[in-house]
């Protein structure tokens, strides 16, 4: 939805050459009320009488008639910097539409079409574009039998295309037939955790890849695939054009915010509590009605997003189909406020994310790939046959995700290579290796990494090349030495510890294993089986319900901010948890990984009581008194991940502090760098040290009553009643098997 820019752009060069003497602070002024008075074409109502329309452009016309020499030439200026100003905008809107498109370049484009059937679909274009004109309320009956005859003319070269070709796709039919079977085996085996739906589905998927790989396709697939979507576009350009219009009448969010401020001004003065009671009526509707147009202008920039998505994936062109009144009118919105800048680059985000599945994909693949790094960069490598192996079995790990995440890619329409693994990179790491050409690997793998930053959801195998710290092996079903996924989706412990030894880092081989035979590591002795008291046995829980974590509710306690990864991947978000009680005093803050929240959980928490910290509007705040400092502290400390070795200098753990404002309920949890940027380099050290003492105090009293089982305020006994409201206060393993019954004494339980 963005106004190609080159005829604007070749008509400012034009228009703007020699004019350096001119006013440019007067002009833009003019631009301004130009643009905001609505008195071009482009701004005219859309419901506008043709001949109110007529009156307005002949007066336009006598106007222009009337002018002297020196008033066009300084009309034409004029537009000329218009045009200059409206695509130097569009040019530098990093996060605007056109970025958007730019962004999405990565993607695969679509099979081009046939040119007859290029040819046909070009035909309909300029129908499309116009039915932005009425906003795409009908589309217009003249239309109707034009569409429908070149719907007709596209059936009828698909069945030429059936005749012509008969042969081969009847050959390919059969092809299909032969190769179906060996294919169905092979994804049996490739996806051995899936069952039912999910396996029904994944297969679906790879018999309809298969069959356009063959040419095996019926006449109905082929006519449905060159089918002008005239339906599917007319939809979007409706919803868009009336969500559009009822999006310029609302008001903006600095409106809002405005009359809610006003409003809590006029509370503050009045005397009666009935006064005051009416205006919070007041206040409590202005926030639901902020909320409710922050909900429609979501829906108008979320449907732009998707109809452009929509557009690439028809392999249709923008500016084909979409009028310059729709591309002007959307661009116009966008910068008519920065709240509307702001969510639309929020949701430019949330559309590019990487799916689920690509981040599973990567999150698998991290071990292998860190694996593969740290053996060709070691040095005392002897280069063995075993060590050879280890590659290749990494790789066929790397490999065989990578294929499962192209299936999901091509299933759901998104490109096939989209967000994928650099397999051809670590090929070629690999082969440098093997011949000993060790410089040129190491280059690879430099290389390799520069690729691997650019995708925002690498971050956890960057993470671990960059410190040497491996990252943690999850629970996905990885290829053995063979190089072959295990078939058996049950596969045992023992299985397990094997394949895992086998896929951990080269440099421990040394290290004696775990024992794989079954039963060795937990033998028990028979006569301690015959001489043990079964009637001592108590029936404990052995499965207990996972946290409500769309409540906030964590297993460390009470989610009281997040503090979103910066390259989106929730796994490397920062959870501050209060793990004590909301009582002063007995707060004890922690900081959590989001790597060390249940599978799903950091997803869930990322967008909860997100910190959102702006250091400059904070100091206008502060400079104001419109939101000083109300309170300092507590301090909390982010231990060192597990399995962090300092190489040189010991990195000092990360440091957040608490900051809350008056008049507002949003609360800072900021580090040492963005509270000095805040507070000054001298207070932040005299505010962190005090804090920082206070925090290991009630550290130290915490984890001591966790492992006492004591209350932290009564100290006596935790009871039942306390699991059900706190059970962050237990230790672990109670948090995890259940409450301990059998472990309280029966005064405290009485009380």
């Amino acid at each position: 939805l963005v106004p190609s820019g080159s005829k604007g752009k070749e008509k400012a060069k034009t228009a703007t050459a020699g004019d350096e003497d001119y006013d440019m602070e007067a002009a833009q002024a003019i631009i301004d009320a130009d643009l905001s008075s609505g008195s071009s074409d482009s701004d005219a109502p859309r419901d506008e009488e043709e001949e109110t329309k007529k009156m307005r452009k002949d007066a336009k016309r006598a106007r222009k008639d009337k002018e002297t020499d020196v008033e066009k030439a300084e009309r034409r200026k004029l537009k000329s910097l218009k045009y200059q100003r409206t695509n130097t905008d569009i040019e530098t809107l990093n996060e605007g539409i056109k970025g958007f498109m730019e962004s999405r370049k990565a993607r695969i484009p679509p099979v081009p079409r046939p040119a007859e059937v290029e040819k046909l679909w070009k035909g309909l274009y300029p129908r499309v574009k116009s039915w932005w004109q009425e906003g795409g309320k009908e589309i217009p009956r003249s239309h109707i039998p034009g569409i429908q005859k070149t719907q007709d003319r596209i059936k009828e070269y698909c069945k030429r295309v059936e005749r012509e070709q008969a042969a081969e796709v009847k050959a390919a039919r059969e092809k299909f037939n032969q190769k179906w079977p060996e294919t169905k085996k092979s994804l049996r085996i490739a996806h051995p955790e899936k069952t039912g739906e999910e396996m029904v589905s994944i297969e679906a998927a790879a018999r309809i890849a298969l069959k356009e790989e063959l040419g095996a396709w019926t006449l109905e697939q082929l006519q449905l695939k060159y089918r002008f979507p005239s339906d599917e576009l007319h939809t979007q350009i409706q919803v868009l054009g009336d969500t559009m219009a009822l999006c310029n009448e609302l008001p903006s969010d600095e409106h809002m915010e405005r009359k809610i401020a006003d409003l809590q001004r006029a509370e503050q003065q009045e005397n009666t509590e009935s006064a005051k009671r009416g205006i919070r009526e007041e206040i409590a509707q202005a926030k639901k009605d902020k909320e409710g147009n922050l909900r429609k202008r979501t829906k108008l920039l979320q449907g732009s997003l998707i109809f452009m998505d929509k557009l690439h994936n028809y392999g249709i062109p923008s500016s084909e189909v979409i009028s310059t009144k729709a591309n002007t009118s959307f661009f116009n919105y966008i910068k008519s406020s920065k709240g509307n800048e702001d969510l639309y680059r929020e949701l430019q985000r949330e559309l590019e994310k990487p799916t689920m599945e690509q981040l599973n994909t990567w999150e698998v693949a991290a071990l292998p790939i860190y694996n593969i790094v740290e053996l060709v960069k070691n040095e005392e490598s002897m280069k063995t046959s075993d060590e050879s192996n280890d590659i290749d079995t990494w790789i066929e790990t790397i490999k065989v995700h990578n294929s499962k995440m192209q299936m999901t890619n091509k299933k759901r329409g998104i490109g096939e290579d989209v967000n994928t693994i650099p397999m051809s990179l670590i090929y070629q790491i690999r082969d440098d290796w093997r011949t000993d050409n060790d410089e040129q690997a190491q280059k690879d793998i430099d290389d390799l990494l520069t690729v691997l930053k650019s995708h925002k959801h690498a971050g956890t195998v960057v993470e671990a090349i960059e410190t040497g710290v491996a990252p943690k092996l999850l629970t996905q079903s990885v290829p053995s030495s063979s190089g072959r996924v295990a078939k058996d989706s049950g596969a045992s412990l023992s299985d397990m510890n094997t394949t895992q030894s086998q896929a951990s880092v080269h440099t421990t081989r040394k290290e004696s294993p775990v024992s794989t035979k079954p039963g060795t590591s937990h033998a028990l002795d028979l006569n301690a089986l015959l001489s043990y008291d079964i009637n001592s046995f108590k029936p404990r829980k052995i499965s207990t319900p996972s946290s409500d974590y769309e409540n906030g509710e964590t297993e460390f306690g009470p989610l009281v901010a997040t503090r979103p990864c910066r390259t989106d991947n929730a796994r490397f978000s920062r959870f501050f948890v209060n793990s004590g009680l909301e009582v002063e005093g007995y707060e004890y803050i922690k900081v959590i990984r989001g790597s060390e929240l249940a599978p799903g959980a950091a997803e869930q928490l990322d967008d909860q009581k997100v910190v959102e910290f702006d250091l400059r509007q904070r100091k206008r705040d502060i400079k104001n008194k419109k939101h000083p400092i109300d309170k300092i502290g507590p301090v909390v400390l982010m231990e060192h991940s597990e399995g962090y070795k300092p190489t040189g200098k010991p990195r000092r753990m990360d440091l957040y502090i608490r900051i809350t404002y008056c008049g507002k309920d949003d609360v800072d949890f900021l580090t040492r760098t963005e509270y000095t940027q805040l507070a000054g380099k001298k207070v932040a050290e005299q505010d962190c040290k005090a804090h920082l003492a206070n925090h290991e105090q009630t550290r130290l009293h915490m984890e001591a009553s966790r492992a006492q089982r004591r209350h932290p305020i009564t100290r006596r006994t935790l009871t039942k009643h306390d699991f059900e409201k706190t059970p962050w206060l237990f230790p672990d393993d109670e948090k995890k098997l259940g409450f301990k019954g059998d472990h309280i004494d029966q005064e405290s339980e009485d009380e």
